[in-house]
């Protein structure tokens, strides 16, 4: 008898479940990545420091509970607050800069339904970063709001080096350090507390910035002039161009010069 009590009670439980599943498995359905690039201010000398802000800021909320001996607290990654949640995996990658300048690209990443839905919780990451004078510091934490539930946040720094310049990355950010390529193909863990110059090949932690050449690519050569086309009568005058238009020689001149 109670057998057949439970088979009704098991179905509505499996579908229920199941539906739940869907439309959690829905919100994962699209990705879209929000970039925003920050110029950093003018470093003096040629090497950018880089370092970490330790744990989250003070003003944020969270407890232990001790229960019978036992404590009870959030992931070592993952706390939250009322309103907030907060990770502690955010990515720190060091690449080439476009231009003679540092910057630092802030990539936000977040799953939802729609591409809207995507970049909508990707703005609602906020990040941790503060430079003074040559150095930068980057926080691993990051938060957004509740409401946004884990929909698989990601955030990820990416200092942008230019040529000839180096950074330095302390020993703290070991744990931050994403895949970061460098010409001798040196783990993340290790590269941490070493200093690394921007190269044409790359990072590379044995080369000194003062030298790497400062005229990396020869000029690009100038463009051939075009002679002004010109034709002449049968009684040797010059004949006017502009208004009764170009010779057929002087057009193949022209096709062959890529006009």
């Amino acid at each position: 008898m109670l057998r057949w009590i439970l088979i009704p009670v098991w179905v509505i439980a499996f579908f229920a479940v199941l539906t739940i599943g869907i439309r959690v498995g829905s919100d994962f359905q699209r990705t879209e990545t929000l970039s925003t690039v920050v110029t950093m201010a003018p470093v003096e000398g040629q090497v950018l420091y880089l370092t970490g802000m330790g744990e989250m800021p003070d003003t944020k909320e969270w407890s232990i509970n001790f229960n019978g001996g036992r404590i009870d607290n959030d992931l070592e990654a993952l706390r939250t607050s009322a309103d907030s949640i907060y990770g502690a995996w955010a990515g720190l990658d060091v690449r080439r800069s476009p231009d003679a300048d540092f910057h630092v690209r802030i990539d936000r990443n977040t799953q939802g339904v729609t591409r809207k839905s995507s970049l909508r919780r990707s703005e609602n990451i906020h990040h941790h970063m503060v430079q003074q004078d040559s150095t930068v510091a980057f926080s691993p934490w990051f938060a957004f709001p509740r409401e946004d539930k884990l929909r698989a946040q990601r955030l990820r720094f990416v200092v942008l080096v230019p040529i000839g310049k180096a950074v330095h990355i302390s020993a703290e950010l070991g744990s931050m350090l994403d895949d970061v390529k460098n010409v001798t193909n040196t783990l993340d863990s290790q590269m941490a507390g070493q200093t690394w110059t921007m190269t044409p090949n790359g990072l590379s932690s044995s080369v000194h910035p003062d030298n790497v050449p400062d005229q990396l690519f020869p000029p690009k050569p100038e463009a051939p002039s075009i002679p002004e086309p010109k034709s002449t009568n049968s009684d040797g005058g010059n004949m006017i161009q502009a208004s009764q238009g170009l010779l057929l020689p002087d057009l193949f001149k022209l096709l062959r010069y890529g006009l």
